[in-house]
């Protein structure tokens, strides 16, 4: 692919994904070209070294500052520690333990390490206000369900990374937490008044007022605020620009099911432009390949430049709007091995600190045992996290590390039963399927002696109910299934922690 094809003005709004942790051919010829940026995935990013040396070369091929992005929300959803775990909860946690300054310094730590590798813009944070417990996607990402209390979260988090030189992204506006469908998967409908809505959901965003420099829109309807997913729908970045004039806008990923399925993806790209999006997270290059996803919207766009349906002086402002808001943010000689160690260094401790503080006992369920040394783990989480990629726990090596032997939940006659059976949920009551395998884990555990704890990782609202169960279980609530908040659910599960 060489780069006479290109038009420069087709590739600056786009935000390309690639596999692999090298920069391909074709993706050097687009960033000499002027293609707009990265996104980067979990599988770019087996390690904060490894992504340190990739964005090198993602500078090193960019005709111009290019915006390097990624999702680090903490809790579940991390690119760069997909692999061993992040450190930190998701923000429910946060937003329960209600201390501004504790997301403020979330929000510099994971700034930090972003710096030291290159990232110039977060995915993050999330300013969703999640008022449907049983939502599928926003859940526990959400820091309450209040439009205050996220506010005041998610502008602790923008502050955060601001300290740091992180541009920061707040999502999914308008607002998706009170949907019942997975944007990942189809076209979801909030069917709310524009009341309603507004005072709900968008509330969030206004409280947040200048303090994301970025905001990424939602694959979302909402009728009474307008026609069409907000996506590529102008209501919704009129609204966008009410609430805050200066902030670029992003879409979220155009290769999700609520836009392939509803529009296609190169029409979802030149629709979004129409409407006002600065720059297009084009989405993973899993499913699709990386390079014809971007030959796809390129070609689209340029066709839309072409024949007069996108404008081209109109394009070239925002790009220049874009390039104005990278001006002084992170530069390659702040990207040292140094400056990485020290900064992971500090994002650990504060993970540690926040982990133990949001990890708590629901409903008077109090420590397990001690001196357990046999284990049997069940991940009763039944639908698919879309967002923060294959459903994982970091429970086994956590519970590996202390010397605990982990036995099958349902051993053959004649094993030896395990002590603890923990069990992990995420949409709990609200899920037929995850209260079915809840309840079996239940069973078994009852018939073998084995003491049940539930580990619930998604908002408490959902949290199972101890008594409801055919053995006496307890329940903490972990806020997600990290690294750092299974370190410390272990802990005060075994009693290892005075609180």
């Amino acid at each position: 692919m060489s780069q006479s094809r290109f038009d420069a003005d087709a590739l600056a709004p786009l935000l390309a994904s690639f596999p692999g942790t090298d920069v391909p051919p074709w993706l050097a010829q687009a960033l000499e070209a002027g293609l707009g940026g990265v996104c980067l995935f979990g599988y770019n990013t087996p390690n904060a070294h490894e992504a340190q040396r990739l964005i090198a070369q993602v500078r090193e091929a960019s005709r111009t500052e290019s915006v390097v992005t990624i999702d680090e929300e903490g809790g579940d959803v991390t690119r760069l520690y997909a692999a061993r775990g992040g450190a930190f909860p998701a923000a429910r946690g946060f937003g329960d333990i209600d201390d501004p300054e504790l997301s403020r310094e979330y929000g510099e730590a994971i700034g930090r390490v972003l710096a030291a590798i290159g990232v110039n813009m977060n995915f993050a944070p999330v300013a969703d206000v999640n008022t449907n417990p049983s939502n599928p996607v926003i859940g526990a990402r959400s820091f309450g369900t209040a439009p205050e209390r996220v506010a005041r979260h998610a502008r602790a988090v923008c502050e955060g990374l601001s300290r740091a030189g992180i541009l920061s992204c707040a999502k999914h506006f308008p607002g998706h937490g009170d949907t019942a469908v997975d944007s990942h998967v189809g076209l979801p409908t909030v069917a709310l008044s524009r009341e309603d809505a507004l005072a709900q959901h968008v509330a969030a965003f206004r409280e947040l007022g200048s303090a994301p420099d970025a905001v990424m829109t939602a694959h979302i309807r909402v009728p009474s605020l307008g026609d069409g997913p907000a996506t590529i729908a102008p209501w919704s970045y009129a609204l966008a620009a009410q609430t805050n004039p200066d902030a670029l806008v992003v879409t979220d990923a155009l290769d999700m099911g609520a836009m392939t399925a509803s529009v296609g993806y190169a029409e979802a790209a030149v629709r979004a432009l129409d409407a006002g999006a600065h720059l297009l997270c084009l989405g993973t290059s899993i499913r699709r390949d990386g390079e014809n996803m971007l030959v796809e919207a390129h070609d689209a766009i340029a066709e839309a430049l072409r024949s007069g349906r996108l404008n081209r002086d109109e394009l070239r402002s925002r790009a220049e709007r874009v390039r104005a808001t990278l001006a002084g943010r992170t530069t390659a000689s702040e990207c040292t091995v140094q400056a990485l160690e020290s900064a992971e260094a500090h994002l650990e401790a504060g993970g540690e600190r926040a982990s133990r503080r949001a990890v708590r006992w629901a409903r008077g369920s109090s420590p397990v045992a001690r001196h357990v040394s046999t284990a049997a783990i069940v991940d009763a989480r039944f639908a698919h996290d879309y967002a923060a990629g294959k459903g994982r726990t970091f429970l086994a090596p956590v519970l590996e590390h202390r010397g605990i032997h982990l036995l099958p939940a349902d051993p053959p006659p004649g094993y030896e039963s395990p002590q603890v059976t923990f069990v992990l949920t995420r949409l709990g009551s609200a899920s037929d399927a995850e209260t079915a395998r809840l309840e079996q884990a239940a069973a078994h555990a009852h018939e073998l002696g084995s003491r049940l704890l539930v580990l619930h990782t998604g908002v408490p609202e959902t949290a199972p109910l101890p008594h409801t169960l055919s053995s006496p279980a307890a329940v903490l609530l972990t806020y997600g299934a990290s690294r750092g908040v299974m370190n410390a659910a272990a802990d005060l599960a075994l009693g290892e922690v005075a609180r």
